[in-house]
């Protein structure tokens, strides 16, 4: 009866949710398969296919993790990653906005930050599961130090890109800083969205922002006053 447990496992995101996602992932495809026809086996049909398969990363954690803590991430992290997908990767490369917007680049930055933060903040919730729940400056602090290590992952991933595979992404130039400059202003612009969203998550969580604080607040008080197991639904479910 397993596989029946997984099928609704599989299926339990509202309808909306599982729009976005496979409307993002046709897109995806669309873009991969004519990128593979029109220029060949090259960096932009691997940057497609590594996007699908990140598109997949909710479905992967309850596959593989249906006995484990990661099942418990929210349907919500991979619908606000598909999106990011969508305007980061569609409509900035494909469309062609990270250069005809200025700021473009910086404010995707800005979101990957804050994206990666939240993700961070809750899973170490989620990996508690039936123990304490951990401090939550413990979780800030280590959802501000998986931002920043994603954001300068990312920077040395263009360098490679850019060493290895012919292109410019870091906007090098030998008679100026241009790259130097597009570097670090990535970075800053990518711990500042960290701070932002690791700090946000925190007040949301807590009951200090968003919807329900009351409830949110009363539910938060009890469970750190009385050490009560950590429900990772209670802590993680917008």
């Amino acid at each position: 009866m397993r596989h029946m447990k997984l099928y609704d496992v599989l299926t339990k995101p509202p309808m909306l949710h599982r729009v976005i996602w496979w409307a993002t992932r046709a897109v995806l495809w669309a873009w991969g398969i004519a990128s593979l026809v029109l220029e060949g086996f090259g960096m932009t049909f691997v940057q497609v296919m590594f996007c699908i398969a990140f598109t997949h990363l909710w479905d992967m954690f309850q596959f593989f993790g249906y006995f484990a803590p990661i099942g418990k991430v929210k349907y919500q992290a991979q619908t606000a990653l598909n999106l990011f997908f969508v305007f980061a990767a569609v409509l900035g490369q494909f469309a062609g906005f990270y250069n005809f917007i200025g700021p473009y680049d910086l404010v995707m930055h800005i979101a990957s930050g804050i994206l990666t933060a939240w993700f961070a903040y809750d899973l170490t919730f989620v990996f508690q599961r039936d123990s304490r729940p951990p401090d939550v400056l413990m979780s800030v602090a280590f959802a501000l130090m998986t931002g920043a290590g994603v954001a300068c992952l990312w920077e040395i991933y263009e360098f490679l890109v850019d060493t290895f595979g012919g292109t410019n992404m870091q906007c090098s130039s030998l008679f100026s800083n241009a790259g130097l400059m597009d570097t670090m202003t990535d970075v800053i612009c990518g711990v500042c969205g960290t701070v932002v969203g690791a700090f946000g998550t925190m007040f949301q969580r807590i009951g200090l922002i968003g919807r329900n604080r009351k409830a949110r607040r009363a539910a938060h008080k009890a469970l750190y006053a009385k050490g009560a197991p950590n429900p990772p639904d209670r802590i993680v479910e917008d």
